[in-house]
């Protein structure tokens, strides 16, 4: 039985009114272990980055898919951050969120008017309608690869089928503009249009951004913008590019523990992103859209 499987039981065993303990044999890394490896791959020539994320973009839309199809009610967070991270060990990888600008978890989990950032924590349960973004991350020591996906938990709310229509719908869009010599304010622009015909708010605060010899790297890639400005991308540019997108307006704050944003009205939100590479003419998908899989 290897560690997801694991991980399974214990979320079953928990969400049917057992104590969450944590898979058998999963054995966290350290951050430092997990920042070593984020270290190695700035070592890295551009050709094994990019080969590496090719393979690894396909290894993290899995294993978030797998996990996902486990958000229900009373399932901790805790446990979900468990299963993507012995997913991400069972693929001989880390957990690249882990100890990066000192977050203390390996994957963040947020609720409803969580924007991101979440912390996950065992005592947390899952109720039923409620909106999950998992946010997690791959780091091999060679490359990184890294998806953001949002998650129901049962039935939800009409308002809220159309965040989650509306989120994988603005990112086939952003992803129809991308090609060699493109705009950043094409993408900006795609995504905002998608998100306010729908009648919802970009959140402004967060953004998408390069990868490559680092995890987030040059460009931040806006959510918002206008289509014909903005610095052009060359070919070979991967991006994730992120669609946070809510009810009501876009501000955030930030909680106590300096790292959850929260809607400063308390409405729900979500969370969309998709790794690309920019070829001459396109692009090539490197985190298929859960939605799509």
């Amino acid at each position: 039985m290897g560690l997801l499987d694991k991980f399974l039981g214990a979320a079953r065993q928990a969400a049917s009114g057992g104590v969450y303990t944590g898979p058998a044999g999963l054995a966290y890394p350290l951050p430092a272990q997990v920042q070593e490896s984020t270290r190695q791959v700035g070592g890295m020539s551009d050709d094994v980055i990019l080969a590496e994320e090719r393979r690894l973009g396909p290894i993290v839309s899995r294993i978030l898919a797998e996990v996902g199809r486990h958000v229900a009610p009373g399932v901790s967070t805790q446990a979900l951050a468990d299963g993507l991270t012995a997913a991400s060990l069972a693929e001989q990888t880390l957990p690249a969120m882990y100890g990066f600008k000192g977050f203390p978890a390996a994957a963040a989990v947020s609720i409803n008017e969580e924007v991101v950032h979440g912390i996950p924590a065992t005592e947390r349960r899952i109720a039923r309608g409620d909106l999950l973004k998992l946010e997690f991350g791959l780091v091999s020591g060679r490359g990184f690869a890294a998806q953001s996906w949002t998650f129901a938990a049962g039935p939800v709310r009409a308002e809220d089928r159309v965040l989650l229509d509306t989120g994988p719908r603005a990112l086939r869009a952003a992803l129809a503009v991308l090609k060699a010599q493109c705009r950043l304010g094409d993408i900006g622009s795609a995504i905002q249009s998608t998100v306010e015909k729908a009648g919802l708010s970009v959140v402004r605060d967060f953004v998408g951004y390069g990868m490559g010899k680092k995890r987030i790297q040059e460009p931040p890639v806006h959510g918002h913008g206008k289509a014909g400005f903005g610095p052009r991308l060359p070919a070979g540019t991967v991006l994730n590019i992120h669609v946070i997108l809510k009810h009501g307006s876009p501000e955030v704050e930030v909680n106590d523990n300096q790292w959850t944003a929260l809607a400063s009205d308390g409405q729900r939100a979500a969370l969309f992103t998709c790794m690309a590479e920019i070829t001459a003419d396109s692009h090539r998908s490197l985190t298929p859209l859960l939605a799509e899989r």
